[in-house]
């Protein structure tokens, strides 16, 4: 079970093989079946110019976090492509 949580993103750009991606960053919750809270997320919604979407989160520790089937079909190596970008976008503050 998920719920997100309203804040404001910016959208930003990312290239990845020569092809050029938009993401928005916002806060997210990931809740369990009792509804506990699991995990506080950065969701990363990023979006490819032929159309296809990619969930990506990311913890308060600036670690990845991998939902299952989050990315149905998605290649793992895009997805670590996406996200290295991400974090270079985020550590050069771009």
């Amino acid at each position: 079970m998920e719920q997100a949580i309203n804040g404001s993103a910016d959208k930003r750009t990312v290239v990845v093989n020569q092809l050029v991606y938009s993401y928005q960053a916002k806060p997210f919750v990931l809740v369990n079946t009792l509804g506990f809270i699991r995990a506080v997320l950065t969701e990363y919604t990023v979006s490819g110019i032929n159309g296809e979407m990619y969930k990506l989160y990311k913890t308060t520790e600036h670690n990845w976090y991998d939902i299952e089937d989050a990315n149905p079909g998605a290649g793992s190596s895009l997805l670590g492509l996406l996200k290295v970008e991400i974090d270079s976008k985020e550590k050069n503050g771009v």
